[in-house]
């Protein structure tokens, strides 16, 4: 387990073993550890002289004996602070260099990638709000609206992130209003008239785009703030003009 530990935070298998083995004996000459952890002399040897110049090992020669013995296991602590400084400053050197791009598209398939889609106006602050535009009947499926009771709403609910929906024409009137029913959800018929085989997910920068009739599920996300309000756009002119009755 310790050796598992080890290899987690840099080791390799060769050095864990060398460490545990004089771990082990306490303090000891370089025959020992060879003899007792079953490596090659050679493989030994380089260990030690990384552990030494790691100061994780002290070295102490007597009448031309050299011994061996571990050092503070803290110095692991000290090491790995120093490796963390040095990825922030090549993180913070990297971003001289780096330009954000302020668009991104992503396109992906199945009932997965609507959840996952979906799932993402979870990181969304508080006081946010989710904005579907013309979720259809595929919407309630049994495995998506599964999701949508067990997981999705119960998160969005704990973090205070508000819901709105305005669902095809096509849908129970039992969905509206259980949806009207749930904290910092509503819900809406789109406009008479319109019928949406796809539909858009609006949250933030964020537009996710479904299309259930494919076969697997398509979705497009794009993340342009520009294309999330223009799309907001369009949710609030249906919203003006939905009922919550067919």
């Amino acid at each position: 387990m310790l050796a598992e530990d080890l290899i987690k935070i840099g080791f390799s298998k060769n050095l864990a073993t060398v460490y545990l083995t004089l771990l082990k004996l306490g303090k000891a000459r370089a025959g020992e550890i060879i003899k007792q952890s079953g490596l090659q002399r050679s493989v030994v040897y380089s260990a030690l002289e990384e552990f030494i110049e790691r100061e994780l090992v002290s070295k102490v020669e007597e009448k031309n004996v050299a011994t061996f013995s571990l050092n503070n296991p803290e110095n692991l602590i000290k090491e790995n602070k120093e490796k963390e400084e040095k990825i922030k400053a090549a993180i913070l050197e990297i971003k001289k260099w780096h330009t954000p791009t302020p668009r991104e598209v992503t396109v992906s398939e199945g009932l997965d990638a609507i959840m996952r889609a979906t799932d993402r106006s979870l990181l969304a602050p508080k006081g946010e709000t989710m904005y579907v535009l013309g979720a259809p009947a595929a919407n309630v499926q049994p495995e998506l609206d599964k999701h949508w009771h067990d997981y999705y709403h119960k998160i969005r609910i704990k973090k205070g992130i508000n819901f709105k929906v305005l669902f095809d024409r096509q849908v129970e009137q039992t969905v509206v209003d259980y949806r009207n029913s749930m904290p910092g959800s509503e819900a809406k018929f789109m406009p008479e008239g319109l019928e949406m085989p796809i539909w858009f997910n609006i949250c933030m920068d964020v537009v996710s785009i479904m299309v259930p009739g494919e076969d697997p599920p398509l979705v497009f996300t794009i993340k342009s703030q520009p294309t999330a309000e223009a799309i907001k756009k369009y949710f609030d002119y249906f919203w003006s003009r939905g009922t919550k009755r067919k």
